[in-house]
């Protein structure tokens, strides 16, 4: 510390398992009103997060990257470069909020403070909560991110405790990021999805389990909101096809019905497509090519349900499915 601010030269901070994380650099300034910045920061394998959901229950789970930060500029207009990569065992779960924990805006709303109380700011987030309370001081800021995530890196989200709905997924992206002092964002690049599970409840009946497809994308050219989604999540059920063909077998032989009622590995698909602000959900049921072949009518009268002008039928199909096997 002297006149001119605060100075690091190979300053390190530790995790719990000794991984290092060098600040060097400078923080300028002569009166704190003010701060010129001018600070690289490197680290590889440090877990910024290693917690469980009684340490915070929005966020919790280990998070562990490599970092390339500078950060140059002042507190009116910092300037932020980084290369992220998050690695492989990091582990991260998100809860979403419920409804009597959200609070839309601040406006309007009276706080009365005790003028004598020093609070720290890392615990003033209620309200907010995807707001930093360090990143929301530094106005204007110009920020350029290129982030990597390694195909095994999970997240998690908890969609709904209550239901108990999740969503857990793995896969690979680089992807980057910019947002400059006019607050206007950018990302381009996707992320594929290697492997994941959707735990869906249906009108508090039955939880079914979907998987997602590997290759499933999320796609982004241009604001964050904007993603491009081709996301499809299956679920088994196995059943006979006697109710699907029951009306094509009216002149059939008994025996030949009978081969119909062998259960047959149906498959039924979910799928999200469009924007992520404004996604599209449809269903498909299918089933796997040999059965297809051995089939025929089968095949025929699931064409024919998947085909847009039986969009009722089909959904139908679905909830009987899903519900009542």
């Amino acid at each position: 510390l002297d006149q001119s601010g605060v100075h690091f030269t190979d300053f390190v901070i530790e995790d719990a398992d000794a991984k290092k994380l060098t600040i060097d650099g400078d923080i300028l300034t002569t009166d704190f009103a003010k701060l010129g910045f001018d600070l690289h920061i490197v680290t590889k394998d440090f877990q910024p997060v290693n917690s469980t959901v009684a340490d915070n229950p929005l966020f919790y789970g280990r998070l562990s990257l490599d970092a390339d930060v500078k950060l140059k500029g002042d507190t009116k207009n910092p300037r932020l470069t980084a290369d992220i990569k998050i690695n492989k065992s990091s582990d991260l779960t998100y809860a979403l909020p419920g409804s009597e924990l959200q609070l839309v805006t601040s406006e309007g709303v009276v706080e009365f403070l005790d003028p004598t109380r020093l609070n720290d700011s890392v615990l003033a987030l209620a309200g907010d909560y995807l707001t930093d309370s360090i990143i929301s001081r530094l106005t204007g800021l110009d920020l350029a991110l290129n982030l990597e995530i390694d195909p095994e890196a999970k997240f998690n989200v908890d969609i709904d405790p209550k239901s108990g709905d999740f969503l857990t997924v793995s896969g690979a992206a680089k992807l980057n990021f910019t947002a400059d002092a006019n607050g206007k964002q950018s990302i381009t690049g996707v992320y594929e999805v290697k492997n994941g599970v959707y735990q869906l409840s249906f009108y508090g009946l039955v939880k079914k389990t979907f998987t997602i497809a590997p290759g499933s994308t999320v796609a982004w050219s241009g604001r964050p909101m904007d993603a491009d989604l081709d996301i499809t999540a299956e679920y088994e059920v196995r059943t006979s096809s006697v109710s699907l063909v029951a009306n094509e077998t009216a002149g059939m032989s008994d025996a030949e019905k009978q081969s119909f009622n062998k259960r047959l590995p149906y498959v039924v698909k979910l799928n999200i497509n469009c924007f992520l602000a404004e996604p599209e959900i449809s269903f498909n049921i299918d089933l796997p090519e040999k059965y297809m072949l051995t089939y025929p009518l089968v095949a025929t009268k699931l064409a024919l349900l998947n085909s847009e002008e039986n969009k009722a039928d089909l959904n139908k199909q679905v909830f009987a499915l899903l519900v009542t096997g």
